[in-house]
């Protein structure tokens, strides 16, 4: 066998074996995952996926401005069909109302994200 069909068959192999390793790319703390959509729509500010979030990353919380501020944790949303890490944030309270923070729900349609918003008290 010929230096070059050696070489060939040496490249043909290593792009077989990396096409069945599958590619994968992690940075940060955006992961790339395939996530399947509910079609049915979702009601305002709620939608479906089928595969569960990251685990929470716990922030360390830097000091509050001045003002009356409330701190809101980090959370994961699906952005492009990957999950993404919001950061934590602090911001300005309501009067008269309480922040429920964004957060996902386990359903029986699969894991519903509930956007945050303000309760009246």
């Amino acid at each position: 066998m010929s230096v070059r069909s050696q070489a060939l068959i040496c490249c043909l192999l290593t792009g077989f074996f990396l096409l069945q390793a599958g590619c994968h790319e992690k940075s940060g703390v955006v992961e790339h995952r395939e996530v399947v959509v509910d079609e049915s729509p979702p009601p305002t500010g709620v939608y479906v996926v089928h595969e569960a979030p990251p685990p929470v990353i716990v922030e360390r919380r830097p000091p509050p401005p001045a003002g009356h501020v409330i701190w809101v944790e980090g959370y994961w949303i699906r952005e492009h069909d990957k999950y993404v890490w919001h950061k934590g944030r602090y911001i300005h309270a309501v009067a008269g109302h309480r922040h429920v923070p964004a957060h996902w729900e386990r359903t029986k349609h699969g894991w519903e994200f509930r956007e945050e918003r303000w309760v009246k008290n």
